[in-house]
């Protein structure tokens, strides 16, 4: 988490892509680190929305979600995010280390800058 909050604390950027809870969990911890900036948040869907739901009601501190994509999928939020014509437009998208890179890849053809952040892994029970 401690890079996450360097990272956010150092740069500015106009969107977050959120696409799992977990990621969006790590995510709050850093926003909340940061002194609860106010930024722009774009999610998946409504399953990672909730986890910015349930922050809001547990701690009154309010993040709005300013994007969802009409499909919950990476593909759909990538195709759809808004970008700002008149300006270059950055987004830091913490993810697992095992997720593809379809959002940064469509996000880049469209013209975004894209900070990747490997946030959490996910592994398997053996």
């Amino acid at each position: 988490m401690e890079i996450v909050v360097h990272v956010y604390a150092d740069t500015s950027f106009d969107w977050i892509v959120i696409t799992s809870p977990e990621a969006g969990s790590v995510f709050l911890e850093a926003w909340k680190a940061a002194g609860t900036p106010n930024i722009k948040v774009g999610v998946v869907g409504a399953g990672t929305a909730s986890i910015f739901n349930e922050v809001k009601q547990t701690s009154g501190q309010s993040l709005d979600i300013a994007f969802v994509p009409s499909k919950a999928t990476g593909k759909v939020l990538a195709s759809e995010l808004p970008k700002s014509e008149s300006k270059r437009c950055t987004v830091l998208y913490p993810a697992s280390a095992k997720a593809s890179n379809e959002i940064e890849e469509g996000l880049s053809n469209r013209g975004f800058e894209v900070v990747r952040l490997n946030t959490y892994t996910t592994s398997s029970s053996v």
